[in-house]
């Protein structure tokens, strides 16, 4: 098993590379959070690839993953985003509230990586997601590794009725409301924030701003996330990503069509918390990730003059000097306290 995993690293690209090196600068991970991390062994390597074969990529499991492109993308379910969560998100959740001992709500857990990356912490973590077969998969995973987080099947506008007498000291949309129709968004928006104990922290991560002109989380295309959704839907098909075009042409167009598309995934804006949460000004944004450590700052001061995306970040400030630079940034990762 261990030559296996082997093989497919050797398949990362150079740029993933630079990518691992550049990730010690400008995330560096504590060492009383490395401390926590659980050590995988093959047996449960082996044991979360028969999950994600079985409920994941089946029935066309074997087709798909003889390839390079199914080997990078199982590696990375397997143990690729544990190891991104660990070394990007954690450190930065655990800067603003430690996670050890804390009630924490993850809306949007999918297979388990960041439930296991949350809960090696010892975060007490009750893990939401609308997929059964995700779900599955998450538990086996946590199984593996001898974890023991409390999982729901459930659409997020559920959680206040499932969870009537819960408070919690995070709730976490891990690249969840991307996924939501706008009415489902609002609703759970607005209960998961009156499920926070004062103080608590109501969390944002890797979820796409419509307010980009790329789309680079699910059709790949420049202005995409500004279509409306029939536009969208018939332009959607050019797309250079196949498991995107593919969907669109073989669903037809009808009055679920919107529903389909933002279940891909579309982006979201600073309108939409807004009117869920009340006016931003009002609200304490404690930190994003993409300026928590000062590297990543300095970075970010240097991308508005050298890059495309850095320069039409800084225009956004100019249009709307009172929002936050967190509600600005090409990908949405923010912390907001409840007072």
């Amino acid at each position: 098993m261990r030559r296996n995993w082997e093989r497919q690293a050797r398949l990362m690209t150079k740029r993933n590379l630079i990518r691992r090196w550049a990730d010690r600068l400008l995330y560096p991970v504590p060492s009383h959070i490395r401390a926590r991390y659980l050590e995988v062994h093959d047996a449960a390597l082996s044991r979360i690839e028969r999950a994600m074969r079985r409920d994941y990529y089946s029935p066309d499991a074997d087709r798909y993953l003889a390839g390079d492109e199914g080997r990078l993308h199982l590696a990375g379910h397997v143990m690729g985003r544990l190891e991104q969560d660990r070394s990007r998100v954690i450190p930065w959740l655990d800067s603003a509230r430690t996670l050890a001992g804390a009630r924490v709500l993850e809306i949007g857990c999918g297979t388990g990586s960041s439930t296991v990356a949350l809960a090696e912490q010892g975060a007490n973590v009750v893990a939401l997601d609308m997929n059964r077969r995700h779900i599955a998969i998450a538990q086996e995973r946590c199984r593996a590794l001898g974890l023991k987080p409390h999982f729901v099947v459930a659409n997020a506008t559920e959680a206040a009725a499932l969870l009537p007498e819960d408070h919690f000291d995070f709730v976490i949309f891990f690249a969840a409301l991307e996924h939501m129709t706008f009415e489902e968004r609002e609703i759970a928006m607005r209960n998961t924030w009156s499920m926070l104990r004062p103080g608590g922290l109501w969390v944002v991560i890797e979820t796409p701003n419509r307010l980009h002109f790329f789309d680079d989380h699910s059709a790949r295309l420049p202005f995409f996330h500004w279509l409306p959704d029939e536009v969208a839907w018939e332009y959607g098909i050019r797309s250079p990503r196949k498991v995107f075009s593919n969907l669109l042409e073989s669903e037809p167009r009808g009055a679920e069509t919107p529903v389909l598309l933002q279940r891909f995934g579309r982006g979201i804006s600073y309108h939409d918390f807004e009117l869920a949460l009340g006016p931003l000004c009002e609200l304490e944004i404690v930190s994003s990730l993409g300026r928590y450590t000062m590297a990543l700052r300095w970075l970010r001061r240097l991308q508005r003059f050298t890059t495309l995306k850095g320069r039409h970040q800084a225009l956004l400030s100019r249009v709307a000097p009172q929002l936050h630079p967190a509600f600005l940034e090409p990908w949405l990762n923010f912390i907001i306290r409840k007072p």
